[in-house]
């Protein structure tokens, strides 16, 4: 008997020293999701969420699992380095494990959702397109739909870049916060099958 359909969602966290001002406020970002997932418990019960942070080099700092464990997420620590290469390269690796877990488990897998957050600054400018470009393949079945959230003074240059399905540029915690919230509102109840399907957003949204 098959499990009902989920849907992953990575949110991939900045905490280089240019993200030491906003480290808290992705923290609160991440506790308004928890909220706003706990209001549809259609959303709650097919949405699964992973958190990885990076510097040097990339970490999970939560596996996979329900938004409950958004709630339990305190401030990161912050370090010197931004390398975006690493972060894309260990986040196809950790998608290509979780799924392969969840199929084995029954469930329908929709197509990943990464919320990628970041000031937009990394210090691997040269190595890092290549790592991004091998995760949004299309080649790759599970080649996920990538939201990028410029926090602070972001680059929209580089948000725009990385994102595969919109970018929303924030210049503080509210502004991350109500696009988080925005992104999951608008998808409603289908919340899996319109994400995962979700085409490009050309167009970056400001946040005021």
């Amino acid at each position: 008997m098959r499990a009902g359909p989920v849907l992953p969602i990575y949110v991939v966290c900045d905490h280089s020293f240019s993200m030491l001002d906003h480290i808290d406020t992705v923290t609160d970002s991440l506790l308004e999701l928890h909220r706003t997932c706990g209001l549809d418990p259609l959303v709650a019960e097919r949405t699964r969420f992973c958190l990885i942070g990076f510097s040097e080099s990339p970490e999970i700092l939560l596996p996979l699992g329900g938004p409950d464990g958004l709630a339990t997420i305190s401030g990161g620590v912050t370090r010197a380095a931004s390398n975006f290469g690493p972060a894309f390269s260990f986040l196809r690796e950790t998608i290509t494990r979780d799924v392969a877990v969840l199929r084995r488990n029954s469930h329908e897998v929709c197509r990943p959702v990464v919320f990628f957050l970041s000031d937009g600054q990394p210090t691997d400018p040269l190595a890092w397109p290549a790592a991004h470009a091998r995760l949004v393949d299309p080649a790759w079945a599970d080649h996920p739909d990538i939201v990028g959230f410029g926090v602070g003074e972001a680059d929209p240059v580089t948000i725009n870049r990385i994102c595969t399905s919109g970018a929303y540029l924030g210049r503080n915690g509210a502004d991350l916060g109500a696009a988080l919230m925005h992104l999951l509102s608008i998808s409603g109840p289908s919340v899996p099958s319109r994400l995962s399907t979700a085409g490009r957003t050309e167009a970056t949204m400001e946040i005021h």
